[in-house]
């Protein structure tokens, strides 16, 4: 099965903010108002019409895994279960002392390029602008939408968008504050 696309540029209008830069210098005094801004993360994808998948759910909807296995998290939970099994993987972690979990098999898998549930996204906003442009073959098209590459961004000091989106890095060193006095509190369990 096919992936859905955005079929124009109005239609993208109606998920995402949008703002159309067609010359350089509409490209500049963009770049710079984001240059001057914290608190936004960036995602880059160089066709404007695909719309936004995890790696999971593309291999889920095209390879139409829905008519083999029950459900999306049932084919997460395979994905997690087949990777655990490796024992080459246990033994590395166990060699740092790190008790693997779910988090931790995802984002190897994530930084290996295989199917996950997450997405990424960078603080780096010319890290987006590569893969938003790198490999890309400009044909000018009739349709709108085909002619432009997108740039996404997130701002974290507007509304509740703070609230929408854990910070790993955050949720583990909160995770972590809340562990050290049961820690104290019980100094021969098992701390991993």
């Amino acid at each position: 099965m096919k992936l859905e696309e955005y079929k124009s540029l109005e239609e993208k209008e109606n998920v995402f903010e949008r703002q159309t830069i067609k010359t350089p210098s509409e490209f500049d005094t963009w770049y710079d108002s984001i240059s001057k801004q914290d608190g936004l993360i960036f995602r880059g994808m160089c066709e404007a019409k695909w719309k936004i998948y995890t790696s999971a759910q593309r291999e889920w909807i095209t390879k139409e895994y829905k008519n083999n296995i029950s459900s999306y998290s049932a084919y997460i939970d395979k994905i997690l279960q087949r990777i655990k099994q490796d024992t080459l993987l246990k033994n590395y972690f166990k060699s740092f002392n790190v008790k693997a979990n779910d988090l931790l098999y995802l984002c190897l898998l994530q930084h290996y390029s295989s199917p996950t549930p997450m997405l990424d996204f960078t603080y780096n906003r010319d890290s987006a602008l590569f893969f938003a442009t790198d490999g890309i073959k400009f044909v000018p098209s009739d349709c709108d939408i085909s002619n432009y590459f997108s740039v996404y961004y997130i701002d974290f000091n507007e509304g509740n968008n703070k609230k929408e989106i854990v910070h790993i890095d955050e949720l583990l060193e909160n995770l972590f504050d809340k562990a050290k006095p049961l820690k104290e509190k019980y100094p021969k369990a098992d701390s991993s």
